[in-house]
């Protein structure tokens, strides 16, 4: 039921004493994202951070944007789909409030958008997880990659698109892998995904580094080797693999000695 009013998610929370909080955007099955995940679906939106700005934004478009509290929007939307709140919703929305959660409307009802501070993601449990935690502990040994396979890089594609790179993380928030259908690859990957005789499209976490992560397969397991710069982030990928992985581990190249073996 939480994703009862939400056209597209987006949570925030009004303005109050003290400093203004942070706004992120909470797209459905995503959890929150930061508000240049909005923009690329509303470019008007464009460089507008707090509640009172978008919705000033949205009004020289539409001319009826308002603000409502979360709450009272979700509990007009369960009236009018006559449907009753469960003991695990009513638990969940317990911490949202009239002054951490806002809906932004506009477009005679066709656009809703619900705002949340981060503060409110942080402790419903919305946030994509940290780059550290996608990092196999402990790093595998220096000389593990000795006569692994090293996966051509035109058979590895980086999620890049705000939208789709936020529901990556959050299904790999979960699991480190998943196959994919051809035309779920074409859709986190971009139209310049090819599919690949032989071979499968398959999600895998990743991080962002310095250059273009490098993936080396060994006895089954998927190594995702990024070059460690400077705050490394989330970097999904898909990548088309002969063979289902056992597991994949993401380690930094500093943590390796590779030896090249044979591409596949």
């Amino acid at each position: 039921m939480r994703n009862v009013i939400l056209m597209v998610g987006v949570l925030a929370a009004p303005s109050c004493l003290g400093a203004e909080p942070e706004w992120l955007a909470m797209f459905p099955g995503t959890g929150c994202v930061p508000l240049s995940a909005l923009y690329e679906v509303f470019p008007y939106l464009q460089g507008n951070a707090t509640p009172g700005a978008l919705r000033d934004a949205m009004n020289q478009k539409y001319h009826d944007a308002s603000l409502q509290p979360f709450l009272d929007f979700r509990a007009e939307a369960l009236k009018g789909a006559n449907e009753q709140e469960n003991a695990q919703d009513r638990a969940f929305f317990s911490q949202f409030s009239q002054t951490n959660a806002l809906v932004l409307a506009g477009n005679s009802g066709r656009v809703a958008i619900p705002l949340l501070t981060r503060d409110l993601c942080q402790r419903a449990g919305m946030l994509p997880p940290e780059p550290g935690a996608w990092l196999s502990q402990p790093a595998p040994a220096a000389g593990t990659l000795q006569g692994g396979t090293e996966i051509a890089q035109a058979s590895i594609h980086e999620v890049s698109a705000h939208m789709v790179r936020n529901v990556a993380m959050n299904l790999l928030g979960k699991r480190a892998w998943a196959a994919l259908p051809e035309d779920a690859a074409r859709l986190y990957a971009g139209p310049q995904y090819a599919a690949e005789q032989g071979k499968r499209p398959y999600l895998v976490r990743g991080l962002k580094g310095a250059a273009a992560s490098r993936v080396v397969a060994r006895d089954g397991v998927l190594y995702v080797i990024y070059a460690a710069g400077a705050g490394p982030r989330l970097g999904p990928l898909v990548v088309n693999l002969a063979a289902e992985p056992k597991s994949v581990q993401v380690v930094p190249e500093s943590a390796l000695a590779v030896q090249e073996g044979g591409r596949q």
